[in-house]
């Protein structure tokens, strides 16, 4: 890349979004996160008012180098956000999520280690990740230390260990959270619905099966959602196919 590519001749350059554009470009394309930070730092310094397209490019920039809290910041003080902006940020949540399904948790957890201002995406992103990689102590840990600086575990919270740990054949744990979001008073939805009949399936609990399919049928919730699959699941693992 030339110098050229570099250097901010004048304000009146940085007022050309073309210009704008083709720097944050190059700057994805060869990999030089610096010069993203430098079109951007210059902006801000200039009082130049970047575009909703721009702004994107940027975040995109952020996202890609896995710099979260430059990326929300960014995010979090937009004001108008477009399918580009939502893709990018969500692609970089997701990538941490991703990272720890994948079984990679100690690189995971180093990339979640590095985010200074964590939100209640990030700390879920983690459980869920903990909880499906089997590693149910560390899930536990991070619940509580998650809930002693504040913040409220909400259905995705739960869900992720509900899933994990009946994926991971701990189906009496994954009952317990799910208790545990009941007794919140959170409303279970056809995941945790699903979940919780996996983990009765795998305890052999007949009678807690049948009790969710009473909630099921009470409130109408469509079979063809996966819930259906899940009872049939359950009531055969439980030796009673002929009550699905």
């Amino acid at each position: 890349m030339s110098d050229e590519k570099t250097t901010f001749a004048s304000r009146k350059d940085l007022q050309q979004p073309t210009r704008l554009s083709s720097l944050v470009s190059d700057s994805l394309l060869f990999g030089v996160v610096e010069l993203g930070f430098q079109v951007h730092a210059r902006l801000i310094v200039t009082g130049v008012q970047l575009c909703a397209f721009l702004t994107s490019q940027v975040l995109e920039l952020y996202c890609k180098f896995g710099l979260i809290d430059d990326a929300r910041r960014l995010f979090d003080g937009m004001s108008e956000r477009n399918v580009f902006s939502w893709t990018s940020i969500m692609g970089l949540y997701c990538g941490l999520d991703l990272y720890a399904k994948c079984r990679t948790v100690d690189v995971a957890r180093r990339k979640f280690n590095l985010i200074k201002e964590k939100d209640l995406i990030s700390w879920n992103s983690m459980l869920a990740g903990y909880a499906m990689g089997g590693c149910h102590e560390e899930a536990i840990l991070l619940l509580n230390e998650m809930k002693a600086l504040g913040f409220v575990p909400d259905i995705i919270t739960w869900n992720g260990l509900i899933t994990g740990f009946t994926k991971t054949g701990d189906g009496n744990k994954g009952l317990h959270f799910f208790f545990r979001m009941c007794q919140t008073g959170i409303m279970p939805n056809v995941t945790s619905i699903s979940s919780a009949l996996a983990g009765c399936a795998l305890v052999k609990d007949l009678k807690l099966g049948k009790q969710i399919h009473g909630y099921v049928a009470r409130n109408k919730i469509e079979l063809s959602t996966g819930v259906g699959s899940a009872l049939i699941s359950m009531y055969s693992d439980c030796g009673r196919l002929d009550l699905a």
